[in-house]
């Protein structure tokens, strides 16, 4: 299943109509439209977008129908699937770090925090 086969399918399934979910994301109906046809791809920051307001994760969009981002055993070794371009792939990736780095961040925080109340226990 594409990304814009599972951008409707999602919307559907949250029961709200192109406009409505364009209205939320500040773009056109039109750009809704697109993605769901597969004319255009939306890249991974508006993937991010639109999985928050249809109360999904980004890997939803993301992963095939098996639940994997990638077809092992094709020839040529690993293929990604309905992703798209390497730019779209570079930028899932920086998405990716980004939250990684941010959850470390929240780790180091809470560490902190827990040597503190030790501290003053």
């Amino acid at each position: 299943m594409t990304i814009g086969m599972k951008i409707r399918q999602f919307r559907h399934q949250k029961g709200i109509s192109q406009n409505e979910l364009a209205d939320l994301l500040n773009v056109a109906q039109t750009t809704i439209s697109n993605f769901e046809a597969d004319r255009t791809l939306p890249d991974i920051v508006m993937i991010d977008k639109i999985a928050k307001e249809l109360d999904k994760d980004v890997s939803e969009f993301l992963a095939n129908d098996a639940g994997s981002f990638i077809n092992e055993g094709q020839k040529g070794g690993v293929t990604f699937q309905n992703i798209g371009t390497v730019d779209t792939i570079n930028s899932i990736s920086d998405k990716l770090i980004e939250q990684y780095e941010k959850r470390l961040e929240e780790k180091d925080e809470i560490i902190c925090m827990l040597k503190e109340q030790v501290k003053n226990n």
